[in-house]
C-alpha cells in the first residue's frame, strides 16, 4: 500500500461513471478440450460402428479416414470464427450475422432439430444397453417386444435428464472431465484387446480385410454420411467462447487437440473391430448383424468381461452425450427465444433456478417424438444431414465474413483461403445428398422440418427477429469503462442492505492512497444457463451499482462499476482481480457460515485463498459501521505479523483513528510488560503511530474471551485471515467465526498478498503463525 498521509481532496463536481457488462472467462484449456472430446465420443461410436461396418465392410476404416479428414475442414472454419467471434450461439449467430435472412433463422432452426435427434439417438443407444443389462441379470419382461421396451428406457433416461437440467446440474467441469477420461480408458482397453486378438493369429485377421470395399465406394460414403455425426461436437466447444480463457488462443487449440485424440481411436476400434473378433461369416456382416451392439459382441470376444466392460462404456457415453445434447438443443431454443426467433416463452428463466426450464420441456418433447416416430438408423441419418447442411452453412460464412470484416483481429487464421472453406461446402452438400439412398426417410424428415422452418419465419418470426438483434446490438455498443488511478481497490457488491457499511469503510482508505475504487456486481447464474442469458438480471443489478456509486460519490474517488455474468461467484471476482491489476480487495461477511467446511463461506473461502491481491473481510453488526477512533490488532509474534500491522496502521491513517496492539501472555509467563513493550517497539521501527501507550499486554489462558472482552472498548478489531496449512486452519477459523459474531465492535479480517509461489506454500505446509 502507498503510506502518503495526504488528506482528502474536495468533492469534485461531477463523478461520471459507466457500468461495463462483462461475461466471466472461467473455462481452462483442458477443461474446454474435455467437453469437445466428450461431446465427439459420445454415443456415436458406440450405436453407429456396426451399422457402418455393415455398410462400408472393411473399408470402414478409409470411411472414418476420410470423415476426419472432411471434419478438418470445417474445424478449421469454426476454429477461426470461434476464436475471431467467440458466442454462446456458435454456428448460428455467424450465419446470422453474415447471411441474407432467412439463412441465420433457418440455422438455429436446424440447429435446434439435429441436436434434438441427435439426442434421440443417444437416448435409443441407451435403451439397447439397458435392454442388454437386464437380459444379462435374467429378468424376464413378458408381453413386450425388445423394441418396445428398449424405446420405452430411452424415454425414461430422457426424462430423468430433463430434470436434471432443469433443476440447473451439468456435466461440465471437474465430473464431466472424469466421465471423458473413462470413456477414452475404457476404449483404450478395447483397442489395446483387439490388437492382442489380431497379433496372436496375424493371418487369419488380416483376411478379415479382404476385400477391402465389398459395397464398393458407395458404401464407403453411405458409411461416411451415417458415421458424421461421430465426428461432430467440436461446435460445443465454440458454443462455451464466452466462458473460455483466452479464446482467441484457447478455442482453436481446444478443437484441433480434441480432433488429434478422436480421430485416431475412431480408426483403431474400426481395425480391430473387423480385425480381431472371430466369426463363421465375414466380420464387417457378422458386426453388421448386431448393428448399435456390435461393438460390445467384438468386446465380449476380446477379453474376459468385455462384454461388462463396454457396456459400461456405452451406458456413460450415452448417457454423458444424451446430457450435452440436451444442454445443448435447449441452449439453442433458449438463444433464439431471446432474440426474438421463436416465442418468448423460450426465453423464460425459472425464477429460483435461473434454467431456461421452458426451452427444456419443450426440447425434450421434440426428442422424445423423434425417438419413438423413427427406427434408429433414420435418426441417425437425419441428424447427420441436419449436421451437414449446418455446417455447410458456417463454411459460407466464414467467406462473407472474411470479406465483410477483413480487419477483424483474429486469434487463428486458416490457410489456404477460400479453398478450405470451400472444400468444406461440396463435401458436406455431396454425403448429405448422397444419404438420400441409405435413409430417404431422413430426407423427408429434413425437408419437412426445413419448409416449416421458412413458412414460421415469415408467418411470425421475420419481424421480431429484426428487431431484436438490433437491439442487443445497440446495447453491447453502449457499454463503456473508465480507468485512471495507480492505485486500485476493488469492491464486490450483492446485497444493498450491507452497500452503506462498507463503501463508508472502503472509500476512506482508497481516497487515502489516492486510488480509484472498482464496484463490482456478480450475476451469478447456473451452469446450464449460457452467460448470454444472464443479461436478463443486469436490471435487476443496475439499482445495486447505482446506489453503491451514490454513496462512493462523496470521497471524491475515481469509480468505475462493472456487472459481471458467472456461473461461479468466487472465480468471477478472483479473474477480475487478476484481469483489473487490482491491489487491494474489500469484501463484505455475515460473520458465520452454515457450511461446514468451509471456513467463512463457499464463495469466500477461495477468494481469500486466490485473490492476487490484498484482502480486507469486514464484519459489522446489524449493517452499521460507525466512526472508527480505535483500531485494535491483536498480534502474537511481531515478526511474522509485521505484514498485517503496516496495514492497519494504513487503516488507521485513512481514518485518522489511533491504532492499539494487543498481545497476550500465557498466565504462567515471566516476561515483564514493559521490558515486551519495549521489545516490540523496536521491532516496529519505521510503523509510525504506536507507541508504549499503543500497546496492551494481557496475561490470560483465553485468548479468544480476552480478546472479546477488549473488542468492548474499541470501534475496530482488526484479525489475521488463517494463512496456515490446510490441516489447521479450520481450527483457526473456528475461533475467527466465534470472534466475528461476539465481537461488540467492527471486525476486520485483513490478508496482505505475498506472490503465487509463498501462497501456494502456505496452503498447503503452513509458513507463519496465526494471530490468534
Amino acid at each position: 500500500m502507498n503510506n502518503q498521509e495526504n488528506p482528502v481532496s474536495k468533492k469534485s463536481p461531477t463523478v461520471s461513471v459507466d457500468t461495463k457488462v462483462e461475461l466471466s472467462q472461467e473455462m481452462s484449456l483442458f477443461s474446454i478440450t474435455m467437453i469437445g472430446v466428450g461431446a465427439m465420443i459420445g454415443a456415436g461410436i458406440f450405436v453407429l460402428t456396426g451399422l457402418a461396418a455393415g455398410a462400408a465392410g472393411p473399408a470402414l476404416i478409409l470411411s472414418f479416414l476420410l470423415n476426419g479428414i472432411v471434419t478438418v475442414f470445417t474445424a478449421m472454419v469454426y476454429a477461426e470464427l470461434g476464436s475471431t467471434f467467440p458466442s454462446a450461439g456458435g454456428g448460428y449467430v455467424w450465419v446470422r450475422d453474415s447471411l441474407p435472412q432467412p439463412s441465420g433463422f433457418l440455422s438455429g432452426w436446424m440447429d435446434w432439430f439435429a441436436h434434438a435427434v441427435a439426442c434421440s439417438l443417444y437416448a435409443l443407444g441407451f435403451g439397447a444397453y439397458a435392454y442388454l443389462v437386464i437380459n444379462m441379470l435374467n429378468i424376464n419382461i413378458p408381453v413386450v417386444s425388445e423394441e418396445f421396451v428398449s424405446k420405452l428406457l430411452g424415454v425414461i433416461i430422457i426424462l430423468i435428464f430433463t430434470y436434471i437440467n432443469y433443476r440447473g446440474a451439468s456435466e461440465t467441469g471437474l465430473a464431466g472431465s472424469i466421465v471423458t477420461i473413462l470413456k477414452i480408458v475404457i476404449l483404450v482397453i478395447f483397442i489395446i484387446a483387439g490388437l492382442i486378438s489380431i497379433f496372436k493369429n496375424p493371418t487369419t485377421s488380416l483376411s478379415h480385410f479382404r476385400p477391402f470395399m465389398p459395397e464398393g465406394f458407395t458404401g464407403v460414403l453411405f458409411a461416411m454420411g451415417l458415421t458424421f455425426i461421430a465426428f461432430e461436437g467440436y461446435e460445443i466447444i465454440v458454443q462455451a467462447g464466452e466462458e473460455v480463457k483466452d479464446p482467441k488462443r484457447n478455442i482453436p487449440r481446444a478443437i484441433f487437440t480434441s480432433l488429434l485424440v478422436v480421430v485416431p481411436i475412431y480408426i483403431l476400434i474400426a481395425f480391430v473391430g473387423i480385425g480381431g473378433i472371430e466369426s463363421l461369416e465375414p466380420t464387417w456382416q457378422f458386426l453388421g448383424k448386431y448393428k448399435e451392439l456390435a461393438i460390445v459382441e467384438a468386446a465380449r470376444q476380446f477379453f474376459p468381461y468385455g462384454e461388462f466392460v463396454l457396456l459400461i462404456g456405452g451406458l456413460l457415453s450415452t448417457m454423458s452425450a444424451l446430457n450435452a445434447t440436451i444442454y445443448s438443443s435447449s441452449r439453442v431454443s433458449f438463444s433464439m427465444g431471446r432474440d426474438g426467433s421463436f416465442p418468448k416463452i423460450f426465453a423464460r428463466i425459472h425464477p429460483k433456478r435461473r434454467t431456461p426450464f421452458v426451452a427444456t420441456f419443450i426440447s425434450s418433447i421434440l426428442i422424445i417424438a423423434m425417438a419413438l416416430a423413427l427406427p434408429i438408423h433414420d435418426v441417425a441419418s437425419a441428424a447427420d444431414i441436419m449436421f451437414l447442411l449446418l455446417f455447410l452453412m458456417v463454411n459460407m460464412a466464414v467467406i462473407n465474413l472474411r470479406r465483410t470484416k477483413p480487419l477483424q483481429e483474429r486469434g487463428y487464421r486458416m490457410p489456404w483461403f477460400p479453398y478450405i472453406p470451400l472444400l468444406g461446402i461440396l463435401t458436406k452438400l455431396f454425403l448429405a445428398i448422397f444419404l438420400f439412398g441409405y435413409s430417404p426417410v431422413a430426407w423427408y424428415t429434413t425437408i419437412i422440418w426445413i419448409v416449416g422452418g421458412v413458412i414460421f419465419y415469415y408467418a411470425y418470426a421475420r419481424e421480431r427477429y429484426i428487431e431484436k438483434v438490433e437491439e442487443i446490438v445497440k446495447t453491447v455498443h453502449e457499454e463503456k469503462e473508465v480507468v485512471t488511478k495507480e492505485f486500485k481497490a476493488m469492491l464486490p457488491i450483492a446485497n444493498p442492505e450491507s452497500i452503506k457499511p462498507l463503501i463508508k469503510f472502503a472509500g476512506p482508505i482508497v481516497s487515502y492512497n489516492n486510488g480509484q475504487l472498482t464496484l463490482l456486481n456478480v450475476i451469478n447464474i447456473p451452469a446450464l444457463l449460457p452467460m448470454g442469458g444472464g443479461r436478463k438480471y443486469i436490471k435487476k443489478s443496475k439499482p445495486i451499482i447505482e446506489k453503491a456509486v451514490s454513496k462512493a460519490e462523496k470521497y471524491d474517488i475515481p469509480l468505475n462499476s462493472i456487472i459481471k455474468i458467472s456461473h461461479r461467484t468466487e472465480k468471477a471476482i478472483t479473474d477480475t482481480v487478476k484481469n483489473k491489476k487490482i491491489d487491494l480487495l474489500f469484501l463484505g461477511w455475515r460473520g458465520f457460515t452454515r457450511k461446514r467446511d468451509y471456513i467463512f463461506g463457499s464463495v469466500i473461502d477461495p477468494i481469500i485463498a486466490n485473490a492476487e491481491c490484498d484482502t480486507m473481510v469486514l464484519r459489522v453488526q446489524n449493517n452499521r459501521l460507525g466512526k472508527i477512533n480505535k483500531i485494535l490488532l491483536p498480534v502474537a509474534d511481531i515478526r511474522n505479523t509485521r505484514l498485517s500491522i503496516d496495514m492497519s496502521a494504513n487503516i488507521a491513517r485513512a481514518f485518522d483513528a489511533k491504532l492499539y496492539l494487543l498481545h497476550i501472555m500465557p498466565p504462567k509467563s515471566t516476561n515483564k510488560s514493559e521490558n515486551l513493550k519495549k521489545k516490540i517497539i523496536n521491532r516496529l521501527n519505521g510503523v509510525s503511530g504506536i507507541d508504549k501507550e499503543n500497546i496492551i499486554i494481557e496475561k490470560s489462558s483465553n485468548i479468544v474471551e480476552t480478546i472479546l472482552d477488549h473488542s468492548k472498548r474499541y470501534d475496530l478489531l482488526v484479525l489475521n485471515t488463517p494463512s496456515e496449512s490446510i490441516f489447521k486452519m479450520f481450527f483457526i477459523g473456528n475461533k475467527i467465526q466465534y470472534i466475528a459474531k461476539n465481537s461488540a465492535s467492527a471486525v476486520l479480517l485483513v490478508k496482505k498478498y505475498e506472490g503465487k509461489l509463498k501462497t501456494l506454500l502456505q496452503k498447503f505446509f503452513g509458513t507463519r503463525k496465526i494471530d490468534l
